[in-house]
Order: structure tokens, then sequence, then C-alpha cells
């Protein structure tokens, strides 16, 4: 029975590390899933806000020209066209094809509206399409005029999807977008939509429902060619993200899409959504996707890194606990082989077949924790049998050793730069002063035992940050620095350079770093040197570093010269966009 169990232990030892790396990933991946999610739909929110914004503002253009015929009863067209020069409408407003007025005018009145601006004009105005109605919605002027001549006097109420939304805009009171529309004045017949406020001829500021259509004196209004109005929404309001949400925008009562924004090849991830905003009155439809640029600007999955690594630590402990059952096996056939030979060994070999019956009972607890049994295993077995194993397999088992401790060491780092990333900081005002004072403190034996002086120039000012990572950060930085140096008389000098934002900076005058390797220090589990020297280490300190400096909205890069120092610089917050 206890022979097989100990044939048995390598697998099982295998299936639990495989299990716990199995798991390990998964919530890896379910926590990179809720992540990359949330990134997602904050961008869709503000696509979704950025243009409700940009019609809100379209709506107080709107209302400033209603307040215009409120100062007077007879607004001339001279006067709209200086109102909308005044408030720098093509500048102001990208995406309005224009702004105009439009009233109401009876088939009995017909005649003597157009002859009226005729005469002021002096234009060749008329009202069209030609042809009778009981009313018309005549457009009686539009700025600018150049590229929207074709839509003066155009009769919008001789068309449903116009008509409703004017009634509407006059029987409620309130800015009222219509249905999809093709503009009279667009030559390449995109879609379009238009824009209503009414206007009274009142002196109360909100007329009440039932005087609306007596007092109802015409609209003010602005004409939409969907893709000039989108594109303005993109080149401003949604500069930094157009490159990273595909959209189709579409209205919900009409087949066609209005507007597609699709800067590349879409992904076909489970991320795409379709969300309603209601804008005055009217409900669009928006199918959101990610792009090719979203994915590579997210953080990187490293589920399948921490399942790799986990496989890998189980099969370094599969092949030590294999080792340590072969090599019991062997030495219990060499004692039963002596015992015929050799009598007085007999004493010896029964103590050590209890000893390996003892060892077998530890291994079987330890193994519940493999991360620390394969290190036990090996020491073990280094301690109590070295007599009997050649040197080459001391030197095995101690390099197994060795091994584990680094591999427990890398997974350990692994996980730590994994949740680094997802901790929420606790950000307030900290004294880095006080922070520094502290981190020097604790490293006051070694840096004296190096012989390594540190000098800091001025008192460190205070910065918004999470202390506990800021402690972390400069830790590295000065461990490194003392470290890496082979100068007779090691040298630290920490401080910061003045400006909007600070920089500081931990400079050395030790080994430097050449200029090829500036972006390779950062990299995870990345050692210039080999790993026993300067002191060994996992070669994750600076990644750690660096990712706690970018989770601060800052940045971290080195100035180096070879042979005379390396000088680290970082910020907390302000560079975000940099």
């Amino acid at each position: 029975m206890r022979e097989t169990l100990f044939r048995a232990t390598p697998w099982l030892v295998f299936a639990a590390v495989a299990v716990l790396a199995i798991v390990a990933s998964r919530i890896e991946r379910a926590s990179y899933d809720r992540d990359i999610g949330l990134l997602f739909k904050n961008h869709t929110r503000r696509v979704e806000s950025a243009i409700q914004q940009r019609m809100g503002s379209y709506v107080d253009a709107h209302y400033s020209g209603v307040g215009l015929f409120a100062a007077s009863d007879n607004v001339t067209e001279d006067e709209w066209r200086n109102f909308v020069r005044a408030i720098r409408l093509v500048e102001r407003y990208p995406g309005v094809n224009g702004l105009g007025y439009a009233v109401a005018v009876s088939h009995r009145k017909r005649d003597e509206f157009v002859a009226s601006i005729r005469k002021v004009s002096g234009s060749k105005y008329d009202i069209t399409p030609s042809g009778e109605r009981d009313d018309y919605y005549a457009i009686k002027f539009i700025e600018p005029i150049e590229s929207n001549r074709p839509a003066l006097g155009f009769d919008m109420g001789s068309e449903s999807t116009r008509r409703t939304a004017m009634d509407a805009a006059r029987d409620r009171g309130v800015p009222v977008l219509s249905g999809q529309v093709v503009l009279v004045q667009d030559a390449a017949k995109t879609p379009g939509f238009l824009l209503y406020v009414p206007v009274y001829d009142s002196d109360q500021p909100v007329v009440p429902a039932a005087d609306r259509r007596r007092v109802h004196r015409g609209w003010v209004y602005a004409p939409f060619i969907a893709e000039d109005f989108f594109r303005g929404v993109l080149a401003q309001d949604l500069a930094q993200l157009r490159a990273d949400v595909s959209f189709v925008i579409r209205d919900a009562e009409a087949d066609e899409s209005m507007y597609a924004h699709v800067p590349d090849k879409r992904s076909a991830d489970g991320l795409s959504s379709t969300s309603e905003i209601d804008l005055y009155g009217r409900v669009w439809n928006i199918e959101f996707a990610p792009t090719l640029a979203f994915w590579r600007k997210s953080p990187r999955r490293t589920d399948t890194l921490l399942l790799t690594a986990g496989l890998l630590l189980g099969a370094a402990l599969f092949f030590a606990v294999f080792v340590l059952g072969a090599t019991r096996r062997r030495a219990l056939a060499l004692a039963t082989e002596m015992t015929s030979e050799l009598n007085a060994q007999t004493t010896a070999l029964r103590r050590s077949n209890e000893e390996l019956d003892s060892f077998a009972h530890i291994a079987s607890h330890d193994l519940k924790e493999p991360l620390r049994g394969m290190h036990n295993y090996a020491n073990f077995v280094v301690e109590d049998y070295a007599e009997l194993l050649p040197e080459s397999g001391v030197s095995m088992l101690e390099t197994i050793a060795a091994m584990a401790t680094r591999m427990t060491a890398l997974i350990d780092r692994l996980l730590y730069f994994s949740k680094v990333g997802r901790t929420e900081l606790g950000i307030r005002p900290v004294d880095l002063d006080k922070v520094l004072t502290g981190v020097l403190e604790t490293l006051e034996i070694r840096l004296e035992e190096k012989g390594t002086a540190v000098h800091v120039p001025r008192p460190l000012p205070v910065v918004t940050c999470d202390m506990a990572r800021v402690v972390e950060i400069f830790s590295n930085l000065v461990t490194n620095a003392m470290k890496y140096n082979d100068k007779v008389n090691p040298q630290i000098e920490i401080g910061f350079i003045d400006g909007a934002v600070p920089q500081f900076y931990v400079k050395d005058n030790g080994i430097g770093i050449p200029e090829s390797h500036h972006e390779a220090v950062f990299r995870i589990f990345k050692r210039l040197h080999k790993q026993d020297a300067f002191d060994g280490g996992t070669g994750a300190g600076l990644t750690i570093a660096k990712k706690i400096v970018e989770r601060h909205n800052g940045r971290m890069w080195i100035e180096s010269i070879v042979s005379e120092g390396t000088t680290f610089y970082f910020t907390l917050g302000g560079e975000s966009d940099a």
C-alpha cells in the first residue's frame, strides 16, 4: 500500500498543481473580461453623451434665434443673416448645415406672402413644390444662403416626416427632432434630419397649451446632413475615442442606417452591444462594436501565462517527486542486497528505512502545499542522504530546490503584478519626504553594508497618491541603485524637478544600462545579468514600479551612461494623455 502511494505521489502532485493553475487562470480571465467589458461600456456611454451634448448645444443656438424674434416684431432677412454670423454658426457648431426660419402660410394668403418677400429682397422667391395645398410651412430665410439656396421657399409641410415634427413642436412647445429625410439642398441625397423649435407671438415665457396654435408665429429650425453632423461630433467631442469604437446609427423607425463609423475591421468579440437614445422626441438606435485599435490599447490577458506557469511548476514538481521515489526504491534494493552480505550494516539500513518512512510521511503532508513541497523534498534528501548519492545527484537536487524557490518567487511576483493593475488605489495627499525617510530607515543596514551614501538635496513635496504603492516605487529604485553599483564609494541621489507635474528621480553612480536595454529592463522577469550576479532577484521589481506609476497616470523613463551611472525618472499623475 505504501509503495503504491509513493508511486502515485508524482501524479497526485501534478494533478493538484494543474487544478490550482486552471482555477487561478479562470479567475484571472473572468476578472479580465469584467474589466474590459466595463472599459468598452464606458466608451459607448461617452459616444451617447457626446451626441446628446452636441444636440443640446444646437438647441441653445435655436433658442438664441427665438430670442431674436421675441425682441423684434419684424425680423428681416439682413437681421437674420447678421444674427447667424454673430453666433459664428459654422465655426462653433460644426455639423449643422444652416439655421433658418419657417412660417405657416394659409392658402388664402400665399400670394400676398410671396409678393411681400419679393418686394423686400428683390429676389424671385417662391414656395415650392408647386401646387395648391390648404397651408404651407415655407422656409422664409436660411443662412448661410450660399449652401442652402435650393431650400429657400421650400414648403416643409408638403412632406409628412417634416410636417409631423413641425406640428409636434408647435403643439407641445418644445424642440422636436424629425425623422430621417433627404435635404433638398443635399445634392448627394444622403440621410439627414431637422430640428425645430417653435416661435410664439406672446409676452409669456411659457405659452399655455390651449393658446399655442393661436399665437404660433413660426419655427427656428436647422437642417442636418447626418454624415456632417456625426463627423463633427467625432472630430471634436470624440477625437480621442474615435479609433477605438465602431458604431452604426439608425432612426428607430427607418430601415437604413443614418451613419456608420467603422475606422477599421470590427471585432467579432461579444462586447458588441446596442443602445437607444431619446433625442427631442426621436429615438436613435446605436450598434456598437470594438475595433482592432481598441484591443491593441487594452490591457494584456495574463490568464494563459498564469496557466502555463502553473503547468510548468506542476511538471517540475512531478519530476522532483519522481526522482525522490526512484532514489528511495534504489536505496531499499541496495539495503536488501547488503543485508545478506553485510550483517554489520543491518542496523544502519534499518535506521535508513525508518528515516525514509518518516520522510515519506512528511512528504505526503507537505505536498498539500505544492509550491513548498518541491523545495522541502529536495533539501531533506540533500541533508539526509548526501553520502548515499553521487555528487551529480546532490547537485541536481540543489538545483531543483533553487528552481522551486525561484518558481515560487516568480509566481508570487506574477500574481502580484496582475493584482497591481486591478487593486483600487488609496489616493490621498501624501508627504513624500516622510515616505522616503521611512524607506531609507528600512534599508539602512543594507546601505551601511554596501557603504552607500544617500543624498537628498531638498525635502520632497506633498503629492496626491497611494502611499503604500509609492513606498514600493522608492524601495525598488533605491534597492536597484544600491545593488547594481561596483564603485568604491557608491552614491545615490534622490530628488525632484519642479514643474506643473513634478519629476522625481533616483540617481546612482553604478554600472549603468546600455541604451539598447532601456525598454527591456521594464519587462517582467527580464534580467541583464546572470541569475546569481548582483545579489540575484526575480527581475520583476522595475516592472511593478512602472506599473504603479502608470496606475497613477504617470510615466517612468531612464537616462544612463554605461560605467557612469543611471537615473530613473518618474511622475505621479498629470500625464495620462501623454
